[in-house]
């Protein structure tokens, strides 16, 4: 299915796949993207590695020859239960990751703690999930949000904070769970909440050198283009929704900030806000300099199911002078529930194979709405979604029933070329690498590797808790490395591991 969409400055031809749990968007555009020419090949700086978001590792020392003689090399335990769906970021040996209260520095080859960075502060809220998504390191310095409402730098070598910025008001339920992104001396980060009453979503972008604000764009407008989507907002039934909670793409050759756009609110009490509901649902494309609009695209107008686009947009490299722009959803066939389809953690791309690979959650949720037609007048920072109050987010069918898969798409046609089904939801983040391989886990406990041509299951480890972080190859001490964020907990996904942990692969 073919449908077009025309900007105020780029013109986008967006094809549209409708595949099981999830649905892939790709739009083409007329220049050539490729992974930034600054980043060493054995680093992984930012939530998807290159500011891209491909998520490509161009490292092939473990690959389909050897892949089955991989072992756990070591094991960083945090000797506690949290949220654990940090994507974990490294740099010259040194791998970084972080919770909500803290943020970690360990040797990649030995997980040995090379420092550790705690920020006293307690989430409250019916709805507060306690997670963090990650961190980005650039020049010296790691740049992540915290949930007590700032954008903070530290240095790399010490862990010591640099600079903190306000950037959410924890007081009405706003976090700053994503990873940011820091391109052309900005740190970009938009904050979360979108579910809870009177919460809009903002895009910001601040100062490298001292996190002074330097813009901040409406994802849910008042006023001007987009704000005529929406009914008056009321005490009753504020404008709400539009967050943003995984991490950013930038175009680097166009300047342009790349930014998923969470859900609606009331989540499923369509009635109360009638309309497309700009720019919930959408990817929209921002000048990154001036933070000024360029386009937008929505996938979902009207949000029924919570079905917010949750992962950044993968920048695809098609032929020489061809961009594509791929977008991983939940708006697809069967059962993704309001917890289902593709997640935080999105799609990723193989550039020299042309293959587009994506995770994905196949669980039924049953929703029971308010029975009145507008929700009950809600003060801000309360629970926001038109679902009876005992169950916000519905009821998720027992586990007994959870499925996932990963599918591989051949992005010249959108045609399937494989596709791998778990008997758990694929919620952790997906690698692909030069060896061949692209690796991936289960909510299980079940760690793989793949063949990324044929889907062929090369190697398997039972790590035991659920996995629904992230997954990166890197370089320590002369060999290639894979670390996977293990043991995540979750009130929403009723998940309570043994313990959180990094645990660290290579070959002997």
């Amino acid at each position: 299915m073919f449908s077009h969409f025309v900007g105020k400055k780029l013109f986008f031809i967006y094809v549209i796949l409708v595949v099981s749990a999830f649905t892939a968007h790709a739009a083409l555009q007329g220049h050539l993207f490729s992974r930034s020419a600054q980043i060493p090949d054995g680093d992984w700086p930012g939530y998807n590695l290159s500011l891209n978001s491909q998520r490509f590792s161009p490292l092939g020392e473990i690959n389909r020859s050897n892949v089955g003689s991989l072992k756990v090399q070591c094991v960083y335990d945090l000797k506690q239960k949290v949220s654990f769906q940090t994507g974990p970021v490294a740099e010259n040996g040194v791998v970084f990751f972080t919770t909500e209260n803290d943020t970690y520095a360990i040797n990649g080859e030995t997980c040995a703690e090379i420092w550790k960075y705690h920020r006293e502060f307690t989430s409250t809220g019916a709805l507060a999930l306690h997670v963090n998504r990650g961190a980005m390191v650039a020049k010296g310095r790691v740049y992540r949000g915290s949930n007590d409402g700032y954008l903070l730098a530290l240095d790399a070598k010490t862990g010591k904070l640099i600079w903190e910025a306000k950037a959410a008001n924890p007081a009405i339920g706003e976090t700053l769970p994503a990873a940011p992104v820091v391109w052309n001396g900005m740190v970009f980060i938009g904050q979360a909440g979108g579910d809870n009453a009177g919460v809009r979503g903002r895009m910001m972008a601040f100062r490298e050198s001292d996190g002074q604000k330097l813009w901040s764009f409406d994802l849910v407008p008042m006023m001007g283009p987009g704000s005529e989507t929406w009914p008056e907002s009321t005490a009753q039934v504020p404008r709400t929704g539009g967050a943003t909670w995984s991490s950013y793409t930038v175009d680097e050759a166009e300047g342009a900030l790349l930014v998923p756009v969470g859900n609606a609110a009331p989540d499923f009490l369509i009635s109360a806000r009638p309309g497309a509901n700009l720019y919930t649902d959408s990817v929209v494309i921002l000048d990154a300099k001036s933070g000024h609009l360029r386009t937008y695209y929505q996938l979902v107008k009207n949000d029924t199911h919570d079905w917010d686009i949750a992962s950044p947009p993968v920048l695809l490299q098609k032929d020489p002078g061809v961009k594509m722009l791929a977008q991983a959803g939940k708006d697809g066939l069967f059962c993704p529930g309001s917890q289902g389809g593709s997640e935080w953690n999105g799609a990723a791309y193989d550039p020299g194979k042309h293959i587009l690979f994506v995770g994905a959650v196949d669980w039924c949720t049953t929703v029971r709405l308010s029975p009145n037609p507008l929700p009950p007048l809600a003060k801000p920072g309360d629970p926001f979604t038109g679902a009876v109050p005992d169950a916000p987010f519905g009821t998720m069918d027992p586990k007994s029933h959870w499925k996932g898969r990963l599918t591989a798409f051949n992005v010249e046609d959108g045609k399937v070329l494989w596709r791998f089904d778990s008997d758990a939801p694929v919620l952790a983040a997906v690698t692909p690498t030069a060896g061949g391989l692209v690796f991936a886990a289960g909510m299980n406990g079940h760690f793989r590797a793949l063949n990324s041509e044929t889907g062929e299951v090369l190697y398997t480890s039972l790590l035991g808790d659920p996995i629904g972080g992230g997954i990166i190859s890197y370089w320590a001490a002369g060999r290639q490395r894979i670390a996977v964020a293990v043991g995540m907990k979750s009130v929403l996904w009723e998940l309570d591991p043994t313990s959180s942990r990094i645990v660290i692969f290579g070959l002997e």
